[in-house]
């Protein structure tokens, strides 16, 4: 009788003790799982930004003829907001919106002064500062690849329109009587205009739906700024980063 009643308790205490651990089963629904493919990232973009000429043409005949090719460029900071789309694990598209422009100096400019009064043209030598602006509207194919849990590898292709807005040229006579003037081109502006670019970086993954983005870029604009007659036809090169915060849905 007495084994009987150990044998009873120990089958009890068995019996509680799988009761307890069903009990602490905890079992998770689809309403928990994040499955959004959607994110928007908020970008500044800090660069060089240099002119080149279209195929090094160097026009004659017009306002001004350039001594030659070289400008000097500047450190530009661009900025924007991209909407992203998820196609997969490797693939993002975005759209976005945002700000880009440049400034440089070309140097010994010659200027021809035409005097429509008296039919002269006086020739003398400038230094000039100009400055573009434009809105812009990137469309961005982001591949990517995992390295570990807080770190994305990406290469970002990119094709931007842009929409300029502004030209001026600030025009300084060297050793001339001629004083400082500024010319406005803004109405002579080729809109739009289409720019080319590659990044490479990454994103670093600081908590679960944030994420800090850094990457090198190179981009180039396919088109002239100004395409007139007797005008260079100036474009953009530029060089910088890609830095973000990135929110994912």
């Amino acid at each position: 009788m007495k084994k009987l009643f150990i044998l009873t308790l120990v089958a009890a205490g068995i019996s509680l003790s799988a009761q307890k651990k069903k009990d602490d089963i905890v079992y998770y629904d689809d309403a928990k799982v994040k499955n959004s493919k959607f994110g928007v990232a908020l970008i500044t973009n800090p660069n060089f930004s240099d002119r080149r000429l279209i195929n090094n043409e160097i026009p004659v005949g017009g306002d001004f003829t350039l001594s030659n090719t070289k400008a000097i460029g500047s450190l530009q900071i661009n900025y924007g907001i991209d909407i992203i789309y998820s196609l997969g694990s490797a693939l993002d598209l975005s759209i976005g919106f945002g700000h880009g422009g440049i400034n440089y100096k070309v140097e010994n400019v010659i200027m021809n002064d035409y005097n429509p009064q008296t039919g002269d043209t006086t020739t003398f030598r400038a230094n000039f500062t100009n400055s573009a602006r434009w809105y812009t509207i990137p469309f961005k194919f982001n591949f990517n690849t995992s390295v570990n849990d807080i770190w994305d590898l990406e290469v970002v292709p990119a094709i931007q329109i842009n929409l300029p807005y502004d030209y001026t040229s600030e025009v300084e006579p060297i050793n001339s009587i001629m004083e400082k003037y500024t010319y406005d081109g803004t109405n002579d502006l080729n809109s739009p205009t289409y720019t080319v670019g590659l990044s490479l970086g990454g994103t670093y993954k600081f908590a679960d739906n944030w994420g800090f983005i850094i990457r090198g870029n190179v981009s180039y604009m396919l088109n002239a700024l100004i395409e007139q007659e007797g005008y260079p036809r100036e474009t953009t090169l530029s060089f910088g980063l890609d830095l973000g915060l990135k929110y994912s849905f």
